[in-house]
């Protein structure tokens, strides 16, 4: 197969995206239902260490694009393609799934499947076990394990809610994340077993507060402790879980507690680019901005159409590590794609500040207090701290300079 056409390298391992599948049926519980079966595939597979696996949220860039499977492959830099179709009628679903060799340009496995709703959740099992057959990838006796215990319900509309959460949350914007949450907590009403809806809603506030949309942050930490606690003891071993409990840990300043907790979900996860992602945030902070660096990149080639804030955590990590050039280029772009984004436009104005063009540092300063008459560059330096004091002070005192008071 020609691989000059690949935007990148090809992975070594057997390398997979499973697109979004098809919804059938046109309404939009039929579509949900199509997307989370794909999302749950999907997820399966990336705990597999033997393969490389697109994350989800980059699969669900090509939602509604006739693109071909060559096409996705290129784009991607993977070999293989999964897709789908979903058809529900009354309490039978008919599911259309095959698998192809993209580069190669054949299909290696198709099949259909006229099931009860009731055992879409064996289905969804039988089909991620069967990928990997396909593919003669080796999985490990505890990957084995995890892969039975991924869902963790069996209530087919808690199990809806959860997906349809899960693409509010992701769009980050206030009132997205107040509609997820809203619908994490009909999740756990029907299901209070259900370790990933507790998850869910702990994210929902730990995001409130990354974002200053919380009124009261400390309630809000509280909120999101309490449920990434229940999420954990439902189910132990769930990456993202491990991820939070990391991401409460560093804003409570335990920063090896932090970096072991995520490091963790990386292990139980390789294939996660939230988990890495998240990693490599904590890093930044924990004074090892160089694998921040590496780490957020490899977050990047899993999910090539990543969220936003991936690239301001490879922007800070380069300030970190003495780039402030290429952290103002990144800086810039973020903040004319998202002008009403805090984050940026503080990395931009600090960024300036240390290469000593005060007059760009502050025209930023200028933005930021539009934005947030009330900011403080206390509170800003106090919520995630660095594990090294003076890095502290040094962006205190780079915000003091461009006029940005306590």
């Amino acid at each position: 197969a020609d691989v000059s056409l690949m935007r990148f390298p090809l992975p070594v391992k057997p390398s997979i995206a499973v697109l979004p599948f098809q919804s059938a049926g046109g309404d939009a519980e039929t579509d949900t239902f199509a997307d989370s079966i794909a999302e749950e595939i999907s997820s399966a597979l990336s705990i597999v260490s033997e393969m490389f696996v697109i994350s989800h949220a980059t699969a669900m860039t090509y939602k509604g694009r006739q693109t071909g499977v060559r096409e996705v492959a290129e784009d991607l830099g993977v070999r293989y393609v999964v897709k789908g179709s979903v058809q529900r009628v009354d309490d039978k679903i008919r599911l259309r799934v095959q698998l192809a060799d993209a580069l190669e340009g054949f299909v290696l496995w198709a099949d259909s499947f006229d099931r009860e709703l009731g055992d879409v959740f064996s289905l969804q099992d039988e089909l991620t076990l069967k990928i990997v057959t396909e593919l003669q990838v080796e999985i490990t006796d505890g990957e084995q394990d995890r892969l039975t215990l991924m869902r963790g319900t069996t209530d087919f509309q808690a199990w809806l809610l959860v997906g349809e959460a899960l693409r509010h949350l992701r769009r980050v914007t206030r009132t997205e994340v107040a509609k997820a949450r809203e619908l994490y907590r009909r999740a756990i009403q029907l299901d209070p077993g259900y370790s990933k809806a507790w998850a869910g809603l702990a994210w929902t506030h730990v995001v409130d507060v990354l974002f200053g949309w919380s009124r009261s942050p400390s309630t809000s930490l509280e909120k999101a402790a309490m449920h990434s606690l229940k999420a954990k003891e439902l189910d132990p071993e769930r990456p993202l879980t491990h991820s939070l409990l990391a991401m409460l840990e560093l804003i409570a300043g335990n920063h090896a507690t932090a970096v072991e907790l995520a490091s963790r979900a990386v292990e139980l996860n390789p294939n996660g680019a939230d988990v890495n992602a998240i990693l490599a945030w904590i890093l930044s902070y924990a004074g090892n901005a160089e694998e921040s660096i590496t780490r957020i990149k490899m977050a990047m080639r899993l999910s090539p159409y990543y969220a936003d804030w991936y690239r301001w955590v490879l922007g800070r990590s380069y300030r970190l590590a003495g780039r402030p050039h290429d952290s103002i280029s990144i800086f810039k772009v973020a903040r004319r794609e998202r002008p009403n984004a805090l984050v940026p436009l503080v990395e931009l104005a600090m960024s300036y500040g240390v290469i000593g063009n005060l007059a760009k540092g502050r025209e930023a300063a200028a933005d930021i207090l539009e934005l947030q008459p009330r900011f403080s560059a206390r509170v800003w330096a106090a919520v995630p701290a660095y594990k090294d004091k003076a890095q502290t002070e040094e962006d205190l005192m780079l915000l003091r300079v461009l006029g940005l008071s306590d």
